[in-house]
């Protein structure tokens, strides 16, 4: 019989965990698994030693909770594959790793899966997965209904970015990827390892890798002209971010952005300080997760 260690995260989504916890624990047990259910905000009571024993960890709960999850495991030094079962609002990192959204079949993966070995993000002294961003449309990104987002797609987003339009800041930095440095008056800033942010397509993974030490840029430079606005947005609205000279898109293994002032950002969703400087790097391969 496998032992599996079960943490999750009650509140995540539509708390859907919670609510299925008897069904969890007994498709695990007719699955030949004695499953131990943790929350996670009893995670960080666990040590080293505390894992031991264990055939698998299984997490659930949004790409936040993944994340928490991660660094927490790098902190104690440990190396195992994690599997993933998505219960977030959006799951971003879980649609680009194919994961099923289907409770059961989750479950499923969680036990007969292949390991895929992936990178993450460093951010200062942070990790991060997926995303690490800044920026007016980063809350559109974050509070643009799911249910709009499914039947409009990225169309959503320009949509609710104009509601927002009289709020827009610009960003006065210095960007640099790997060896290329660009500096001005910025709206926007991501940096992905992921086919969606937000629950929309990520215009900016058009080539990415989960595991070739590569995150993929693309920063919107500030337009001066309600008309470089409208092409930022056509340019976005067709996939096609390119066609602008004001959207930046490259693919980098060090970014580091220095900002003219302190600057909210977001990893994974969640709130990432307030910052002046910051430094990302790309962790080839840095953990192994069931797929």
């Amino acid at each position: 019989m496998k032992k599996v260690l079960f943490i999750y995260n009650p509140v995540s989504g539509t708390g859907i965990v919670r609510k299925k916890m008897f069904d969890i624990v007994e498709y695990y047990n007719s699955n030949d698994c004695m499953i131990t259910m943790c929350p996670v905000l009893k995670m960080k009571e666990l040590k080293h030693e505390d894992f031991e024993g264990y055939d698998r960890v299984v997490v659930s709960g949004g790409d936040g909770t993944l994340n928490n999850f991660i660094s927490y495991a790098d902190e104690l030094d440990l190396d195992f594959p994690v599997a993933y079962i998505p219960a977030g609002s959006t799951n971003d990192y879980a649609a680009t790793l194919g994961l099923p959204g289907n409770l059961n079949e989750a479950m499923e993966t969680s036990i007969t899966g292949r390991e895929q070995a992936v990178d993450m993000g460093r951010f200062n002294d942070n990790n991060f997965l997926y995303v690490a961003a800044f920026g007016i449309f980063t809350k559109v990104v974050y509070t643009t209904p799911q249910e709009i987002k499914n039947v409009m797609g990225y169309s959503a987003y320009i949509l609710e970015s104009i509601k927002v339009v009289s709020e827009l800041t610009t960003y006065k930095l210095k960007l640099t990827i790997d060896d290329e440095s660009f500096e001005g008056d910025f709206l926007l800033g991501l940096v992905t390892n992921s086919l969606s942010v937000g629950g929309m397509k990520n215009r900016a993974s058009a080539d990415m890798a989960l595991d070739d030490g590569m995150y993929e840029v693309m920063f919107v430079r500030a337009p001066k002209s309600i008309l470089e606005l409208n092409k930022i947005v056509v340019a976005l609205a067709a996939g096609r971010p390119e066609d602008s000279d004001l959207i930046i898109i490259k693919k980098g293994a060090h970014i580091t952005v220095e900002h003219d002032t302190t600057t909210a950002w977001t990893l994974d969703g969640e709130y990432g300080g307030e910052q002046r400087h910051v430094d990302i790097s790309v962790l080839k391969k840095k953990f192994k997760i069931i797929v």
